[in-house]
């Protein structure tokens, strides 16, 4: 179907020359929410598509090659004129840098809309100058990025991927060899991704291993399983993700929560609960101060290889070092030496250096790393919920002439 049949490929509905068209791109998946089965089996429409589509062309637009979208989005012989794309995962993952193409934007395409926060792919400088402008979903993510790194909380502190590795693949299934790995004195070798030992039998039984000081795993006195519970944290970046993640943890652990933020403190009453601002990242006691350090940054000059050798040397020993944010705020080399020297107990990561590329096997492999394919906001009602958002900010952009609900230049 193109174009010329004048279908609104949504919904379709007949096309209306007059109202603006927003494309949406798609090869293998569909990333839009669109219709949902009740309880019957009927078709619903819950956030109303047939009412936006009257005043709306959507057209979807089934990728192939670069050089194909580009003749798309500029044949004059097409009957609609392109006034948006609607950004997708996938059209960055097959088409490649999307600024390659926003040069060759023809000046009918007056915004991108993109159904997450992170833009930091876009280049805005360029897009201001072609006067195209950018939405995101503003703090609509928050929520669902704060389940990932809860459980990224606990997986540090309690060992959980370390088990249920264990458990499934080399132990399988039995839970009193899983328990020998309690207290064992024998280390792994430093730099390498080796399985911890067990207790020795001929060693360690002679002297029971004690385990109110070795409650740990691989030798090191700092892999602790430990509950997170009164601990304290330090979260980096305290935008509207790490003060969800903060309120969860004070919520559910009590933690003491610390946190840095570019643009200086929040009031308790604007925040709903007690937080230490720091002011400063070349301070020692802002590192020092917390047994866990979540990173909710973006990706800039100023957050790059944060977490490095320095700024780990200010960490206290055992430190566990939790990243939903984006990975070029960690100096992965830094991050592995300090887990095979034990400085850092554990990590979680949701998020990689270069995430165009494979992810290093070295770090995503070792057994104090919980490692998650970028998946803090991948859930059914994120993807509700962001397409919502997106409606919204392209009603407010195309038909009130607001400018969108959450722009970003």
């Amino acid at each position: 179907m193109t174009i010329n049949q004048k279908k609104n490929l949504v919904t379709d509905k007949e096309i209306n020359l007059s109202n603006p068209t927003v494309i949406i791109p798609y090869k293998f998946q569909w990333e839009v929410y669109q219709h949902h089965k009740n309880d019957d089996e009927e078709e619903t429409d819950p956030l109303n598509w047939e009412n936006i589509c009257d005043k709306i062309n959507f057209i979807t637009y089934e990728m192939s090659t670069p050089d194909a979208f580009i003749q798309f989005i500029n044949d004059p012989s097409y009957e609609v004129q392109i006034d948006c794309i609607w950004i997708t995962e996938e059209f960055l993952s097959i088409m490649g840098d999307i600024n390659e193409y926003i040069k060759k934007f023809p000046s009918s395409i007056t915004s991108l809309m993109v159904p997450w926060v992170g833009c930091e792919f876009l280049n805005l400088k360029l897009l201001n100058e072609k006067n195209i402008k950018v939405c995101n979903i503003g703090p609509h993510a928050a929520n669902y990025v704060c389940e990932v790194a809860i459980h990224l909380v606990l997986s540090c502190f309690r060992m959980t991927s370390f088990w249920e590795h264990c458990f499934k693949y080399v132990d399988v299934g039995e839970i009193k060899e899983c328990k020998k790995y309690i207290g064992s004195k024998q280390q792994s070798t430093h730099g390498k991704n080796d399985w911890p030992t067990k207790i020795d039998p001929k060693n360690e039984l002679v002297i029971p291993t004690r385990w109110d000081t070795s409650y740990g795993v691989g030798g090191y006195d700092t892999k602790l399983f430990e509950s997170p519970t009164n601990k304290s944290v330090l979260i980096l970046g305290f935008g509207s993700i790490g003060q969800a993640i903060g309120s969860k943890l004070k919520t559910l652990f009590n933690m003491e929560v610390n946190y840095y933020k570019r643009s200086g403190p929040i009031s308790k009453s604007q925040l709903g609960y007690a937080a230490t601002y720091w002011d400063s990242l070349d301070n020692k006691e802002t590192w020092y101060s917390s047994h866990l350090i979540i990173l909710c940054l973006p990706s800039n000059e100023s957050t790059t290889n944060l977490i490095n050798k320095k700024t780990l040397q200010m960490c206290r020993d055992g430190v566990r070092i939790i990243n939903v944010g984006r990975g070029a705020c960690i100096d992965e080399d830094a991050l592995l030496e300090g887990l095979s020297n034990g400085k850092i107990a554990s990590c979680g990561l949701d998020v990689y250096k270069d995430e165009t590329t494979l992810v290093r096997k070295d770090l995503i492999q070792r057994w104090d790393v919980t490692a998650l394919p970028h998946i803090g906001s991948t859930s059914l009602q994120e993807i509700k919920e962001q397409t919502e958002i997106t409606l919204k900010n392209i009603e407010s952009f195309f038909i009130k002439g607001e400018g969108g609900l959450y722009p970003i230049n």
